[in-house]
């Protein structure tokens, strides 16, 4: 399958939500497992791509929920038009372009999540490096 070059930037970034539990403790080295929800908005106005991707911590032991965050990814996509099918009212937005999207929300996450986190005794939680390929087929089969 021939790939379509598309021009995108990362327009918006911001923090919506950030929830920490320090009531548990963690074993050493501290880990957690990871989960992810994300919501898409689509702006074909604007020719915006919204992710809102919620990350949530919990405890392996137990299921206690450490940290969540939730937040705005909007990325500009120049060709978004291309991808409109107006008689179904959807977008077929390509694979490798929503991996790209998902990649940078994963990573924007992760790096507000080390911010907001400082200073608490999840600092040094070890954030796992995931992939947003995998991440991405396991969000839509939910879907």
């Amino acid at each position: 399958m021939e790939q379509t070059q598309v021009n995108i930037a990362v327009k918006k970034i911001k923090d919506i939500e950030f929830f920490i539990n320090e009531e548990f403790e963690l074993a050493n080295p501290p880990i957690a497992n990871i989960g992810f929800e994300l919501t898409t908005n689509i702006n074909l106005n604007d020719k915006s791509v919204e992710m809102l991707l919620t990350t949530t911590f919990v405890d392996p032991t137990n299921g206690n929920v450490l940290m969540k965050i939730k937040t705005s990814n909007v990325f500009l996509f120049l060709e978004l038009a291309n991808f409109h099918k107006p008689d179904r009212n959807e977008f077929d937005i390509p694979d490798n372009v929503l991996v790209t999207f998902l990649s940078l929300s994963i990573s924007h996450s992760r790096a507000l999540l080390a911010k907001n986190a400082l200073g608490t005794k999840f600092a040094d939680l070890y954030i796992p490096i995931v992939n947003p390929s995998e991440i991405l087929k396991q969000l839509f089969s939910k879907q």
